[in-house]
């Protein structure tokens, strides 16, 4: 049996923008010295997909209120999570960013 304590979203908030920043920059650290000497580089390229994970949900939980999200900034967050690991689901959550950020037609455009 695992035992432990069990965080809630209100302890883990005021620093979940830290420590996306922090995943992310030790991410593309790894990601470049592996470049560098010729290794593979998949651990940190699934650091930086978890980073980008990890910002989205920041933008959410340090909103105000939805009308607050910077829905912007997470359609070009999607933008890069789709670029480095595309999948249907990420298109239909980029999808409905975009329609938040620019209403409902242009949702449906994308």
């Amino acid at each position: 049996m695992i035992t432990g304590y069990v965080f809630t979203l209100e302890e883990i908030a005021p620093n979940i923008g830290f420590l996306g920043a922090g995943v992310y920059l030790v991410a593309y650290s790894l990601l470049q010295a592996g470049v560098l000497r010729g290794q593979s580089y998949t651990y940190a390229f699934l650091v930086i997909v978890a980073a980008s994970c990890v910002a989205i949900s920041a933008l959410h939980t340090h909103a105000p209120s939805h009308e607050a999200t910077d829905w912007r900034q997470i359609v070009v967050l999607y933008d890069e999570l789709l670029s480095l690991a595309p999948s249907p689901t990420t298109a239909v959550a980029r999808a409905l960013a975009v329609g938040c950020a620019d209403g409902p037609e242009a949702g449906l455009a994308a």
